[in-house]
Parts: C-alpha cells; sequence; structure tokens
C-alpha cells in the first residue's frame, strides 16, 4: 500500500489484464463440451448474439462442463472491472 505525497488515503496501484482467454472448447464423451481457458475470466453464455443478454454461466476457474448441447449457443469470457 502506498500514500499519496499529502499523507491522505492510502491506496492500491492495480493494472488489469488486458487479454483474457482464447477459450477452447473441447467435445467429450457422451458429446458434452467442455471449455477451457487461461487466467481469470467469468464464462457468460447467450442463445442469439442479436437478442436477450450475457448469463453467467461460471465463476470459477477453467474448465467448465457444459454438458450435451441443445440447439445453438454463444460462449464468452468476461472480465468486470474492480
Amino acid at each position: 500500500m502506498k500514500r499519496d505525497a499529502g499523507g491522505g488515503l492510502p491506496y492500491v496501484l492495480f493494472e488489469p489484464p488486458t487479454v483474457i482467454g482464447p477459450l477452447r472448447i473441447d467435445r467429450q464423451i457422451l458429446d458434452e463440451l467442455l471449455i477451457s481457458w487461461p487466467g481469470a475470466g467469468t464464462l457468460q453464455f447467450r442463445e442469439s448474439l442479436s437478442s436477450a443478454t450475457w448469463q453467467t454461466v461460471w465463476e470459477g476457474p477453467s474448465p467448465y462442463n457444459a454438458g450435451t448441447p441443445v440447439g445453438q449457443g454463444f460462449y464468452r469470457l468476461f472480465l468486470p472491472c474492480p
């Protein structure tokens, strides 16, 4: 922790990563999808790129077992600002 020159509040410098991912999607036994990625990131999903909103499906570390796919869908990694 550092203090500013005027003796004010302590602060911590934080520089978030500028690159996350890439996502890797592998088809497993029984057609289940295993999604993995290096580093940090929250996995999100949506059924269409033209409608709906991104839903968080996994906030834990990689990998994520997405099960057997039904229909189409899209995944992305999201890194919220602190």
